[in-house]
C-alpha cells in the first residue's frame, strides 16, 4: 500500500516524536507495506526514487540515514524515523543474527576547523525583555537594525515561537569576509559584557538583556525557529572552505581577463598587420606621387626651355630685321639727297632721269616703311607670344601644386582627372 498521508498538515520539529509513533503504527497495522517478497524491502515514502528494492539492512540504513539528516524536512524525517523504528522492533528483531547499522552522522571537518553558518548570521535571543510586550512589527525589526548599527549588519529579522510571541532574531552580515569581521567583532561584544551564548546556557543566566552570538553548526542542526530559519537561508562552511571557493572564483575570474587579454592582443595583431599594409601601400603611393612630380617638373623645364629658345631666335631675327631694314632707310635717304643735288645741275633729258630715280626712291622709301610697320606688328606678335608663353608656365606651375596636393593615399594618384 502507497503512503496516503499527504492529507496531513505539515509536521514542525517539535512534533516529530508524535509523528514517527503515528507512522510507526501505520506500519505495524500493515497500512504501509514495506516488505515485497521473501528478501525484497521497499521505503513506502520513496516509491518515485529510481531505487526501489533494498535490502532489510539498507533499507534500515536508508531509513536512518534521511532520519537524521539536517536539512530534511520535519515531516521527512519523522516518516523515516518511524519506518526504522518498525525495521529494528518488528523486522529485525525477529532475526537470529542482528543487523549493525551504521548511523548517519554530518562529517567532521578536517583539523578540527569551527563550522559557521553562512552568509554570516548572528542570533540574539532574550527580545522579550527588550521589546517589553510590544507586539511585532517592521518597525521592531528597523529597531533593532538600528542597535547594531556599529557592527554594520544587512539587516534583523525577528523570529517567534509556537504563539508568535517574539522571542529572538537573526542578524544578517555581509558575505565576504569584511562580513564574517564584523560578525565577530559582534560576538566579541556579548562575550566581554558577559551576555554571550555559554552566559545564556546557564540555568541562573540573568534575564535583564539581549544575549547574543555568532550562528555555528550547534544552532544550524538544532530544533525550533532558529535552526529552521538557519537551514532555510544559510549553509554550513568553514573558513578554509570559502577561502578555496574564494581561490576558485578568483582562478575564474583571471581565466576570464587571461581570455580578454589573448582577444585584445589579437586585436592589435590584426591592427598592426593592417597598419603594415596601409603603410606599404602608403610608401608606394608616395614613389609614384615623387616620380610624377619629378616627371612633371622635368617636362615643364623642357617646355621652358624650349620656349626660352623660341623667343630668343624670333628676338633675334626681329632685331637683325630692324638693323636691316635702319641701313636701307639710311642708304635710301643718302640717295635722295644725291638726286636732288644732282636734278638743279642737270639739263632736262637728264632731269627726267632723275625724276625716274627719284620716283624709284620714293618707292623704295614706301616699302621700307611697309617692311618697319610689319616689323612693328611681329613685334606685337612676339610681345603676345612672350605673354602666352608666360601663361603656360604659370598654369604648369598649378598643374604641378594640383599633383602634389591631390594626393590620396587610398585613391592614389589622378592629376589628369583633377586638371
Amino acid at each position: 500500500m502507497e503512503h496516503s498521508s499527504s492529507e496531513d498538515s505539515d509536521v514542525s520539529d517539535s512534533d516529530i516524536i508524535e509523528y514517527k509513533e503515528k507512522i510507526y503504527a501505520q506500519l505495524r497495522a500493515e497500512k504501509l507495506k514495506v516488505k515485497h517478497g521473501e528478501k525484497a524491502f521497499r521505503c513506502p515514502f520513496c516509491l518515485g526514487k529510481k531505487k526501489q528494492d533494498y535490502n532489510l539492512k539498507d533499507l534500515l540504513q536508508h531509513a536512518t540515514g534521511i532520519g537524521s539528516a539536517p536539512k530534511r524536512s520535519a515531516k521527512v524525517r519523522a516518516t523515516h524515523l518511524g519506518l526504522a523504528m518498525f525495521l529494528e522492533k518488528d523486522i529485525a528483531s525477529s532475526l537470529e543474527k542482528p543487523l549493525q547499522i551504521v548511523l548517519y552522522t554530518p562529517k567532521a571537518p578536517k583539523n578540527d576547523e569551527e563550522i559557521f553558518v553562512w552568509p554570516w548570521m548572528g542570533i540574539v535571543v532574550n527580545l522579550q525583555h527588550e521589546l517589553k510586550g510590544e507586539g511585532f512589527s517592521m518597525g521592531s525589526e528597523e529597531r533593532l537594525g538600528a542597535q547594531f548599527s556599529r557592527f554594520r549588519p544587512l539587516h534583523a529579522t525577528i523570529l517567534g515561537d509556537d504563539k508568535d510571541q517574539p522571542l529572538c532574531a537573526i542578524i544578517k552580515f555581509a558575505k565576504d569576509w569584511s562580513g564574517l569581521k564584523d560578525a565577530l567583532v559582534f560576538e566579541k561584544h556579548f562575550v566581554l559584557e558577559q551576555y554571550s551564548k555559554p552566559d545564556w546556557n546557564k540555568r541562573n543566566c540573568r534575564k535583564d538583556d539581549l544575549y547574543g552570538w555568532l550562528a555555528r553548526s550547534d544552532d544550524y542542526n538544532s530544533p525550533g525557529p532558529i535552526g529552521e530559519h538557519l537551514r532555510k537561508n544559510g549553509d554550513l562552511r568553514s573558513v578554509s572552505d570559502l577561502e578555496r571557493e574564494g581561490l576558485k572564483e578568483s582562478g575564474k575570474i583571471v581565466d576570464h581577463y587571461v581570455c580578454q587579454i589573448e582577444e585584445n592582443n589579437e586585436h592589435m595583431r590584426e591592427l598592426e598587420l593592417k597598419n603594415y599594409k596601409n603603410a606599404t601601400i602608403l610608401a608606394r603611393e608616395m614613389e609614384e606621387k615623387d616620380r610624377l612630380v619629378e616627371e612633371h617638373s622635368e617636362k615643364i623645364k623642357k617646355m621652358q626651355r624650349a620656349a626660352c629658345r623660341s623667343s630668343r631666335k624670333i628676338i633675334d631675327e626681329n632685331a637683325s630685321l630692324r638693323r636691316e631694314l635702319e641701313t636701307r632707310k639710311k642708304e635710301v635717304a643718302r640717295k635722295r639727297e644725291q638726286l636732288e643735288k644732282l636734278a638743279t645741275k642737270s639739263n632736262n633729258t637728264n632731269r627726267k632721269k632723275l625724276e625716274a630715280a627719284k620716283e624709284e626712291n620714293a618707292k623704295e622709301n614706301r616699302l621700307l616703311d611697309v617692311a618697319t610697320l610689319t616689323q612693328k606688328e611681329e613685334d606685337e606678335k612676339l610681345l603676345q607670344l612672350i605673354k602666352k608663353q608666360e601663361q603656360e608656365k604659370e598654369d604648369l606651375l598649378k598643374m604641378l601644386y594640383n599633383l602634389e596636393w591631390s594626393w590620396n593615399p587610398h585613391k592614389g594618384l589622378n592629376w589628369r582627372e583633377n586638371n
